[in-house]
């Protein structure tokens, strides 16, 4: 097997697990500690971390997805290039997740972020932790797919060596 394929089989399945922990770290250590403050704090820093966290979770979802692909591309067994194009397709499948599941959530949080304060004091504290808790929990559902892609890609590349 070439460089650039065993090189691609790597970035596949670290961009993927990293992608997971990353994606875990803001469902269980970041979002919780915003449920007990007020909307005009909480809101706002959700905004930042979502948009913040996809600056890394955007390329790290396309690098493993590619890897991956090139990884089956370059893969000379049927039996392994099924398993690349799972991981690659677990890989990106958190985006395509947040656009059909998650956005009317996230939009809603960012409103309420980009809404005067006065607007923000309207707002019932229960909604925003209602919103933050779904938030957390769909984005567990992003972590558990990046970490099914790189669980098969590192499986792939040590099977099939």
């Amino acid at each position: 097997m070439s460089t650039a394929v065993r090189t691609s089989q790597a970035l596949g399945f670290t961009a993927a697990l990293f992608a997971a922990g990353y994606g875990f770290c803001a469902s269980h250590l970041a979002v919780p500690r915003l449920y007990s403050l007020k909307p005009s704090v909480s809101t706002p820093m959700f905004k930042t971390v979502f948009y913040d966290g996809a600056v890394i979770i955007v390329p790290s979802a396309l690098l493993a997805s590619a890897g991956n692909a090139y990884a089956a591309y370059g893969s000379a067994l049927p039996e392994a290039q099924r398993l690349y194009i799972a991981a690659a397709l677990l890989s990106i499948a958190p985006l395509v997740w947040t656009q059909l599941v998650m956005i009317k959530g996230i939009n809603r949080l960012n409103g309420i972020a980009d809404s005067s304060e006065v607007e923000q004091e309207k707002v019932q504290s229960s909604e925003v932790v209602g919103l933050l808790k779904t938030w957390s929990v769909q984005n567990y559902v992003r972590s558990a797919l990046y970490t099914t892609g790189g669980i098969i890609g590192i499986f792939a590349s040590f099977a099939y060596a």
